[in-house]
This record gives C-alpha cells, structure tokens and sequence, in this order.
C-alpha cells in the first residue's frame, strides 16, 4: 500500500471517528496536533525510524478528526433559532439559482443583517425560497429583504439524519421562505470571483444556444446531461432513467467527464492534427472548465481530478496508477469539505470507480472467452458498476434495477454520441445559429433514440426492484465480503479456492491406483 493510499484512509478514518465519537473542542484537538508534531519531531532528531513513522502514520488519522470536528463545529453551536419578527438581511447570490417551476431557491453569502430582537451571528449561507418567484436572478447578484429568519431543525443526536445535516454540508445554516419576490430588492453587483462569473456566463450562454437548436423536450435532456440543468425534466423521463438503472446518465458525472476527456482530446489530435502532448494540455484546460460550469458536483470533481493527473503523468512520461489518481481525488474533496464522505454522490461516485477498477478486469478475462472483444469490455464495466452500487441503491432510494447491466450497453453509447453532438452544436451555434440547427437536428434523432431506449427498457417486467432499506451493518458486510473475494482473486490459492478446483482434482493415491 502506497503512501498516498495510507494517508487518504488515515484521513478518512479521522472523519469516521469523528462522525462516531462526541464532539470535541477546538483547543483540545490543536493540542493534540501540537503533542503530535512535538513527538514526531523529536523522534526524528533522535533516528527513531520506527516511531516516526508510526506517528506519521497517526497524523492523517488526527488531522482527519480535526478537520471534521472544525467542520461540524458551526452546526452544533448555533442554537435553534426562529425570529419572532422581520430580519432585513442583504447578501450576494453565490450559487446558480434553483428554479423549480414557480419555486425558486437562492443561497447568498449574508452582508447585514439588521433585526429589532437579539440576532445570532450568521454564520455560514442562507437558502431562501421563493414560494412564487416573477423575477430572474442571476449569481453575484446582490438582493435585500425583509423576513422571518430560522435555523433548520437539529437532530437528537449527532449521528441522526436530518435536514438541517444535509444543509450542513453545503455550509448552508439558515433558512428564509417568503410567498413571492414582491418585497425582494436587487442592489446590483456583488463581490463575485471572476472565473466563476465566467463560467456561469458560458453556461447561461450554452443553455441558450441549446434551447434555440434543438427542438423542445429533448433540448431540457441535453441540459440535463451537459450542463446539469434537469429540474424543467418531465417527471416520466427521470422515472424512465431511475427504472433501468440510467438516472446518473441525467445529470454530469464521472462518465460525463470522460466524454469531455475522449470527445476534446480527440478534436485537437485527431481533427485539428495537434501534437498529442499540446493536445492532453488543452483537453485539461476543459476539463477544469467543464467541471466549473456544471458546478461543484463531487462526481465531477472526482473524475476531473482524476483526469487530470493521469494527464500530466503522461505529459510527463509518469507510470499512471489509478489507486494513487482516487486516492488524491477523495483527500482532497475531503480537505475542502469533511462531510462530503457522508454524501450520498460522493460514495456512489468512488465506489462505482473503485468498482469498475477492481472488478472490471476480472470480469473482462472471463467474458472475452465467449464474448466480442467489444461486447466484453463495456458489459464487463457495466456489470462491476452495478455489483459496487447495488447495497447503495437499495439503502438511499430503496431500488434496483435489474435491467440496469443490459440497458446501459445502449444508453451510455447513445448518451456519447448525444454530448459529442452537443458541444458540436454549441461550438458551431456560437458562431451561427441557423447552423446550429441543422446539427441540432441530428442531435434531436439521437436524443430521441436515447429517451426511447430508456423508455422500453423500462417496460420489461421486473425492470426493477423496490426492497426495504437493508441495515447498515449489512451493506458493510457485502462491502467487506466483496473485498476479501477480490484479493482473493490476486492469489492462486485464492483463484483455485472461487473455481473449487480442489473438488475435481485427483488426490494422489487416486491417481497412482490402478482400475
């Protein structure tokens, strides 16, 4: 096990005994990093190798612990709160708006808040919703209003779920809700980070471009599957997609971070004949990009990181290791954010990668004996996928899909080949619109056939299944079983033990009797 590995478990460990252990104040945990690092430094003037090294190893552990209680810290001591009155709060919108339907959902970076009762500092953002919203906002925009201000509710206990945790995550610590946007007064431009204004202006833009070149619903499906934008889906898509086990295709992923990969890596080598090194260059910057205008999705910062370092190793001429290339992705998600392990994409997002990575071969080597070598490779993908996700899929949304393997041969394709199309629309819709549709009219066939093809598949009986939510206990058990078949699959007693070989051998005195 590499170092990089040691360290992301250690760290993921000290979030675990975080999430398990009481809360710990903040003085308290920089003293035991100030022991910690005392000790370390001392055993290392002294050439202590072995103890070094084993306080080494605890660092990741202790900082992982840190890191989580600092994080956690600001939703424990704010108290419940509910105003008795109005409280005039301006902010800047930080976040692409929400709108679902009439309903619109800001979150802003609170300025001033100024109350006629005693206010608790506002600490973190404030998610208003706009029961009834006429009007169009944009980020960066600064808003004032007046309403009643709360806290969301907080569990009894620190391992209870609840809302108030999810928002938690995203920072998110007060709540406003107001009937309409009628007492909302727009103030004008914000502080904003200017590549991020940047990128929500490309995807305001890309948006545009789509809507006016591809004929509506499947326009909504492109911007569901390019840029995220999936609340204006009809419900019965989205129901089609979950039935087959096709619901991330809906939304920006890991996958869709590798079409950006293959479909830009590809222009620049193959169309525009650019060196391959120039072209791995360019292909990071939009990756980089891509992941900025879809937003701060752990999938897409996962396989973005991922893409990325593989990338510069070959610039380069590093050996690629993919452990290392997640291993750093996870660490530093849950640098940024702690409670990001506790987040239902995050782990579907590593496990499937971890999934695909460990079982994929395995399972290749078999199917390629009866199978196509291109039959067997994306079945083989599509079947460790599935056996890493099916525990998480029952647990959070009590399905699955059984059709998921099969119907997945022919949806990730279609959704490929949609997302070329797409980015080939925009790129040449840019320039001209009238050319832009005659591109979005192909685009518009093959969207057709991708919605179609979930469609049927999701008329199969018993497509899916819709088990109880299993124990925790048990999907840990499936997940440690399914490790200890894996790494016996790297050794030969191991291999001969799943092929119960020993069953069918001769023992020695057979073979040596005579009939």
């Amino acid at each position: 096990m590499t170092t990089i590995i040691k360290i992301a478990l250690g760290y993921i460990g000290g979030i675990l005994l975080g999430q398990l252990t009481p809360t710990i104040p903040s003085p308290y945990l920089w003293a035991g990093i100030g022991v910690l690092f005392l000790a370390t430094s001392i055993s290392f003037l002294l050439r202590y190798d072995r103890i070094t090294n084993s306080l080494l190893l605890t660092s990741p552990l202790l900082i992982g612990l840190f890191s989580y209680n600092l994080t956690i810290e600001p939703s424990w001591n704010i108290p419940p709160f509910r105003s008795k009155g109005p409280v005039e709060i301006t902010g800047t919108i930080i976040r692409d708006p929400d709108i679902r339907g009439v309903n619109t959902i800001l979150v802003i970076r609170p300025e001033e808040a100024v109350a006629q009762e005693e206010t608790p500092r506002l600490k973190g953002y404030i998610r208003i919703t706009i029961r009834w919203s006429r009007t169009t906002y944009r980020y960066g925009e600064r808003i004032r209003l007046s309403s009643r201000l709360w806290t969301p509710q907080r569990p009894k206990t620190k391992e209870g779920l609840s809302y108030r945790a999810y928002l938690s995550r995203k920072n998110i610590y007060w709540l406003i809700e107001v009937k309409d946007d009628k007492g909302i007064i727009k103030l004008g431009r914000g502080e904003t980070h200017p590549i991020m204004k940047f990128a929500f202006y490309l995807k305001e833009r890309m948006v545009k471009i789509i809507r006016e070149t591809i004929p509506h619903p499947e326009s909504l499906v492109l911007e569901g599957i390019m840029l995220g934008e999936r609340k204006a889906l009809p419900r019965e898509v989205k129901w089609h997609f979950n039935q087959v086990g096709a619901g991330h295709i809906l939304t920006p992923s890991g996958l869709h971070v590798g079409f950006v990969l293959f479909i830009f890596l590809g222009f620049f080598h193959k169309v525009l004949r650019v060196s391959l090194k120039r072209s791995m260059f360019l292909t990071i910057f939009f990756i980089i990009l891509y992941a900025l205008i879809v937003g701060p999705r752990p999938a897409v910062i996962r396989a973005s990181i991922m893409a990325t370092v593989i990338l510069i190793s070959h610039l380069l001429d590093r050996e690629v290791n993919i452990y290392h290339s997640l291993a750093l992705a996870a660490l530093i998600i849950l640098i940024v954010n702690p409670l990001e392990l506790f987040d239902c994409g995050f782990q579907l997002s590593f496990l499937a990668t971890l999934g695909i990575i460990a079982l994929a071969p395995p399972i290749y080597s078999y199917l390629k004996r009866f199978l196509w070598e291109w039959l067997a490779l994306p079945l083989a993908v599509s079947i460790s996928a599935q056996i890493a996700l099916w525990p998480l899929f029952a647990y959070y949304f009590n399905h699955v899909s059984l059709i998921a393997v099969v119907a997945n041969l022919v949806i990730v394709p279609l959704t490929a080949l949609g997302v070329g199309f797409g980015f080939a629309v925009v790129g040449v819709g840019w320039v001209s619109i009238e050319l832009g549709r005659i591109l979005g009219f192909l685009n518009h066939l093959i969207l057709m056939g991708l919605v179609d093809s979930a469609y049927l598949f999701s008329l199969t009986p018993y497509a899916c299944l819709y088990p109880p939510q299993p124990p925790i206990y048990l999907v840990l058990t499936y997940y440690f079983v399914l490790t200890i078949l894996r790494v016996l699959m790297e050794c030969r007693i191991g291999q001969e033990f799943l092929s119960l070989s020993y069953l069918f051998r001769d023992s020695p005195r057979r073979q040596n009797s005579t009939p």
